[in-house]
């Protein structure tokens, strides 16, 4: 990735990541243990092959383990074209660019979207699922026949991977690079191994289009480092600059619960996991995006259908472990992992 569009990814992380809901405001700054995954991607698939390998001692479920395996076997992916609008943060596909003005189209830098960026895009290695994989693999067999909803997938890999272990995996999101990155018929649809991969724009379950197009009666409803609660409900005083940087789920906090309750299957699990980096002192300004507890407490959980089986548990060991088998500890990285990396995860199912 040469140096000029590595500059504009990152000014674009800045602005939306982590952003899914209607006309979401994402922070403006990303937290230590997420720079990690922005700094500079992971590469390719073999670059992701050896990234597996390093992290095979930490998979303790079979779901887990059945998603490594597959990964030298994600499609390699030929460079393709792609433009880039600097100023205004904003990236195009061929597609795109044909109906623009030649005013419009002055702006645009071209440059090839390679395999790295197909699978790391602005977030990092996509296998920084593995440890939410884990934990999912501890409360169901096999990722085979099953369907799973991410809300905020921000780059294609994990989904691949469910896929490619049998399973459909959705994606929705709101970024519209991901829309432009990944928009030839060979990136969506049937997979290697049984399984069904689909990807959603817009804002669910706000927006009625993103609603129809996702469906219901999935058997796992994920979101990884989205549903944060400084993000959502923040513990602070909202004010101008905590309300920047907020969430908009484009629908009531407890309605979003219950769409969350509806599109499960009865027995439907509900998993949150957040990697976060350090929470400012007290006596400096609190950082929504270190928060990386549920925004929904148990009892809210409870009358929205759920059964917690886990709420807010400290998973701070386990992500570290995780972060030093992806170099994050390491150049160019070189985070202090026990300084920077937390992490936290709640648990739930819907009531059959």
């Amino acid at each position: 990735m040469n140096a000029t569009l590595r500059r504009a990814l990152l000014a674009l992380a800045g602005s939306c990541a982590l952003c899914p809901g209607a006309h979401a405001k994402a922070p403006p700054s990303v937290p230590s243990a997420e720079k990690a995954a922005v700094r500079e991607p992971a590469g390719g698939v073999e670059a992701l092959t050896l990234e597996a390998e390093r992290l095979r001692d930490l998979a303790r479920s079979e779901i887990a383990r059945a998603m490594l395996d597959e990964v030298p076997r994600l499609p390699r992916i030929e460079p393709r074209p792609m433009f880039v609008d600097r100023q205004a943060r904003r990236y195009y596909a061929p597609r795109s660019v044909e109906g623009m003005t030649e005013e419009q189209k002055k702006r645009l830098e071209p440059f090839d979207a390679d395999e790295n960026l197909y699978y790391t895009t602005k977030y990092g290695s996509p296998l920084a699922y593995l440890r939410a994989f884990d934990l999912l693999g501890a409360q169901m067999p096999t990722l085979r026949g099953a369907r799973l909803l991410d809300y905020g997938y921000g780059t294609i890999g994990h989904l691949r991977l469910a896929a490619q272990c049998g399973g459909e995996a959705v994606g929705v999101d709101v970024d519209p690079f991901l829309t432009e990155l990944y928009c030839r018929p060979e990136d969506q649809g049937a997979l290697p191994g049984g399984g069904r991969l689909r990807l959603v724009n817009g804002s669910w379950p706000g927006d009625a289009a993103a609603r129809e197009q996702v469906g219901a009666g999935f058997d796992v409803f994920l979101s990884k480092n989205t549903l944060k609660k400084g993000y959502v409900n923040p513990d602070v005083e909202i004010d101008d600059r905590i309300r920047r940087m907020m969430l908009e789920l484009g629908v009531d906090r407890l309605d979003y619960l219950r769409a969350v309750h509806d599109v499960l299957k009865p027995g439907g699990i509900f998993l949150i996991y957040n990697i976060c980096g350090p929470q400012a002192p007290e006596d400096q300004p609190y950082l929504p995006m270190a928060d990386g507890r549920c925004p929904w407490t148990v009892d809210e959980l409870n009358a929205a259908g759920f059964d917690v089986i886990f709420h807010d548990i400290d998973d701070h060991l386990s992500i570290r472990a995780q972060s030093r088998a992806l170099g994050w500890d390491q150049p160019p990285y070189s985070m202090d992992l026990d300084h920077d990396t937390f992490a936290w995860y709640t648990l739930a199912r819907r009531r059959p």
